[in-house]
């Protein structure tokens, strides 16, 4: 089972990541890289969360990642000037690829105050939250929720049933 938890900074993905993990007994990864994040290629971070996916359906490995493509594709066009062309092409590649593995949730984690957000944040997140938006709302994940801080028992409750429907 594949879990990914994304969304912008301060809306509780970790928190949520944390709760999922105490429920299901699966490990959370998030990216701790060596790399600065204003330094990050798209082509490298593709291929990197290509060979993730892989390994892990290969394997048929549990995780739950605290953000992964989605985050990458939204803060790498905002912030780190990645090629639009480019990273779209990367994006339709990870979404082809987690459409070859049948245990996949992805949960987009959503501001209950976007403003209260923003300022914990140090700067205005609207225009990200709206590209995560329509990202998740154009994913061809079959599983997948949308919640937020207060409503994040729900993502609990849908994961476990996803899991229990497919005997995991």
């Amino acid at each position: 089972m594949i879990i990914i938890v994304e969304g912008i900074d301060r809306v509780g993905k970790t928190t949520l990541c944390k709760k999922l993990s105490e429920e299901l007994g699966i490990p959370i990864h998030k990216y701790k890289g060596l790399i600065e994040y204003n330094k990050m290629n798209n082509t490298e971070e593709t291929d990197k969360i290509l060979s993730n996916l892989r390994i892990l359906n290969e394997t048929k490995s549990n995780i739950i990642f605290d953000r992964l493509y989605m985050t990458d594709y939204v803060y790498g066009n905002i912030e780190r000037n990645y090629n639009p062309r480019e990273s779209a092409k990367n994006l339709s590649l990870i979404e082809n690829e987690i459409k070859n593995i049948n245990d996949v949730i992805l949960i987009y984690v959503v501001p209950t105050d976007i403003n209260e957000s923003s300022k914990q944040h140090g700067k205005d997140l609207k225009k990200y939250d709206e590209l995560f938006y329509n990202l998740f709302k154009e994913s061809k994940i079959e599983n997948k929720f949308r919640c937020n801080y207060n409503t994040m028992n729900e993502a609990i409750i849908f994961s476990k049933s996803i899991i229990n429907k497919e005997g995991k």
